[in-house]
């Protein structure tokens, strides 16, 4: 097992190539109770589902189309009001403010620094955005200005941290460990499973959001630790480790959301290398970060060397890949794209600075790992496209875990014929028609599951028949009995042969379940 880490040696200076950091935006000595103002904005109907709804007309996220959003919202309702205050930073009149959030006053919005007033009208210091069952406050884009990010922006509830989000399994557990957790997303998110919650971040105004963040959704269970990577906890172990580190490889240290300040991938290996010592007998980490390779086949290869050997089982999933370019385009995109001259720059800087690395592919995934002690740890991998996961994926990936424990504990693969399997209740199988000389004719079936990691594939009438035999009763060897029996085969070895096979794939993936 590798040694434990000093972060000192181990980890980039992010804090020598910074500037000093900005003040806490927020006044915390000064919060009010944020209860009302919860409510009010519950009231007003300013929640996930209405906000996702009225962004759908929009184009990718990171472009507003303003002219359409002012029209969408032109009417004065107390919604509508609340959008373009705290999303479009547009200015409102206080007497339509006061009419959304009655019967609350301002004031206390105003000494907390949440709202200033302008000769416009009101105007929110910062963007509030609802998800799930909370609100967030974050810094606003700097769209309007033009200006560049300061290196201690705050960002809010994005793509990253969904997909994080998304990927961690979510069952009660004593402790939480937020790595780099910057406005407190993850911290939030949490909290509702874990008794106690600690979130780590070197951006002292990260936190200072947090905090607020904390405050405004009555959460009183996360403790807030400043303090650079792994160093704010020592050697102490938690149950759930949860990390979203400044992972993007970029020869840059201006964001620190963003850079992480070291050569290539390495914030993502050292991370992944100092994830274990801090994880609890049977505690889960999930991670997300990028790594580099050569070409599309070796994409796993670097990864999965960082985990050799750590006293966990893991699971490597890549979510997608791209070329340098196109990799530095993306994440320019988001901060520098206004400034066209200054964009190009930085295109060139950053595209550079991968061909002397020599730098052919940028993979962007997560890692989950299990701490298990006692015997031989697994590793796996799968590449998972964008459009291949639903929602929550955390009990799947939990479901997955003790699948392959169940599958590497068989003496041999003969031994799954006397286990029963059920089917997944989330399967959902699409049949595919279509009509030749007037007659309806089947194309094709596929499956998929329809929520979590939607691992999908086309199959034939007879895994459809071997789907329906594994019915949560009769054994894996009945179900093949009763398929060969069926198609009247002469080739039973290779029937159960092939079958088994299948099986053991698609209890891997959680396609079927084993019936214990």
């Amino acid at each position: 097992m590798k040694p434990a880490i000093d972060p000192a040696a181990d980890f980039p200076n992010m804090s020598a190539a910074c500037p000093s950091p900005s003040p806490g935006h927020f006044d915390l000595e000064r919060l009010p109770d944020l209860a009302p103002f919860r409510e009010a904005l519950q009231r007003a109907q300013f929640t996930a589902p209405r906000v996702a709804e009225t962004l759908a007309p929009q184009p990718p996220l990171d472009v507003v189309d303003l002219p359409v959003l002012l029209l969408l919202t032109a009417e004065p309702t107390p919604y509508h009001t609340l959008i373009r205050l705290f999303f479009l930073e547009q200015p409102v009149l206080e007497t339509d403010l006061r009419e959304a959030l009655s019967p609350m006053a301002l004031e206390p919005l105003f000494d907390c620094r949440l709202l200033r007033r302008t000769r416009e009208g009101v105007r929110a210091m910062v963007k509030l955005l609802p998800h799930d069952q909370f609100y967030f406050v974050s810094d606003f884009p700097r769209r309007q200005s033009h200006e560049s990010m300061p290196f201690d922006h705050v960002l809010g509830v994005g793509g990253t941290s969904s997909t994080l989000a998304g990927l961690t399994p979510r069952h009660p557990v004593k402790s939480c460990l937020d790595l780099c957790a910057g406005g407190g997303v993850q911290s939030i998110l949490a909290s509702p499973f874990a008794s106690r919650v600690v979130g780590t971040d070197m951006n002292e105004r990260a936190l200072n959001f947090a905090r607020f963040n904390a405050h405004l959704n009555g959460i009183h269970n996360i403790e807030w630790r400043q303090g650079s990577f792994f160093e704010p906890v020592a050697a102490e172990q938690f149950d759930l480790l949860v990390a979203n580190p400044p992972f993007v490889i970029s020869p840059e240290s201006s964001l620190l959301y963003r850079d992480g300040g070291g050569k290539g991938d390495r914030v993502s290996e050292q991370v992944v290398r100092g994830i274990p010592q801090h994880l609890a007998e049977g505690g889960f980490g999930v991670m997300l970060l990028n790594w580099h390779h050569a070409d599309d086949s070796d994409w796993h290869v670097r990864p999965l060397q960082w985990v050799e050997n750590n006293g966990c089982d893991c699971w490597l999933i890549c979510i997608c890949r791209s070329k340098p370019l196109i990799y530095a385009a993306h994440w320019l995109r988001q901060t520098d794209h206004e400034d066209k001259e200054r964009y190009q720059r930085l295109l060139q800087q950053w595209t550079r600075y991968y061909k002397e690395a020599n730098i052919g592919c940028i993979s962007f995934g997560a890692v989950v790992m299990r701490k298990r002690s006692g015997g031989p740890n697994w590793t796996r991998h799968d590449s998972v496209q964008n459009t291949q996961y639903t929602g929550a994926c955390g009990e799947h990936i939990a479901r997955l875990f003790a699948a392959e424990d169940f599958v590497r504990s068989l003496p041999a693969e003969a031994a799954l014929l006397d286990h029963v399997f059920s089917v997944h209740p989330d399967l959902v199988i699409d049949h595919r028609f279509s009509f030749r000389d007037s007659q309806c004719v089947l194309q094709g079936l596929t499956m998929e599951l329809s929520r979590g990691l939607a691992f999908a594939g086309r199959i034939d009438g007879f895994v459809l028949d071997f789907l329906s035999y594994c019915d949560g009763h009769s054994t894996l060897r009945q179900a093949i009995e009763r398929l060969a029996k069926k198609s009247g085969t002469d080739d039973a070895p290779s029937l159960f042969s092939h079958y088994m096979e299948m099986t053991r794939n698609l209890v891997c993936l959680g396609i079927l379940v084993h019936q214990a």
